[in-house]
């Protein structure tokens, strides 16, 4: 697929996100600004208009990236960050070890070949530096139930732009090929039963990664 179809469908998706965030917003805005800190230099994948950006930008420098022309620039309005607009699929135009932090929040999902961004992202991070994100739990306990009901436009199955399934014992193995630290973090409502099994209970699973 060129890139300019590619944009178009992320555009006209994004035409309904723009100027918000989605589920657990301020969960996923505070948690990455306390992993990342401040007097870093940060690259954003998927960084659309920058709403979820603006939690963890004050101090740090930026650089965002996405498929989106009309979310990038406002992204550099919001922000005033420089951006790239490129598709993650074909596309890596980064310098080895260049960032403290990459942040992916629910980018993977949406790549043919999510591992091979994984890798790219390892090797443009500096020695000691994180990888943080969140993707959807497409085999939480109430999505295969769902299925079990053939209701798949219930499940994560509905976003026709999500093209890789994770659970959570996917993304772990696939973060552990490349980073020497990997935690795992359910966002969720029911969080007593996410202490008991992160991976039935968890609606978004949360990642910080360190090199």
């Amino acid at each position: 697929m060129e890139n300019n179809n590619l944009e178009k469908i992320y555009a006209e998706r994004n035409k309904l996100r723009l100027g918000g965030v989605g589920g657990y917003e301020m969960e996923r805005g505070v948690m990455f600004a306390n992993w990342i800190g401040t007097g870093k230099k940060i690259l954003e994948i998927g960084c659309r208009d920058g709403m979820l950006t603006k939690h963890f930008a004050e101090g740090n420098e930026l650089t965002g990236v996405d498929i989106d022309s009309q979310a990038l620039r406002l992204f550099e309005k919001n922000l005033n960050a420089k951006t790239y607009q490129i598709d993650l699929n074909n596309e890596w135009p980064f310098q080895k070890e260049e960032f403290d932090a990459v942040v992916a929040s629910e980018i993977l999902e949406h790549l043919y070949k999510p591992e091979a961004v994984i890798k790219n992202i390892c090797n443009s991070l500096k020695s000691g530096g994180i990888f943080v994100g969140t993707i959807p739990n497409a085999f939480s306990l109430a999505n295969r139930f769902r299925l079990f009901l053939a209701r798949p436009q219930e499940t994560t199955l509905s976003d026709h732009t999500h093209v890789y399934h994770f659970s959570y014992e996917v993304l772990k193995k696939m973060l552990e090929k490349y980073f020497s630290s990997v935690e795992l973090v359910p966002l969720t409502r029911y969080k007593s039963l996410s202490k008991v099994s992160p991976a039935l209970f968890s609606f978004l699973i949360a990642f910080r990664c360190k090199k």
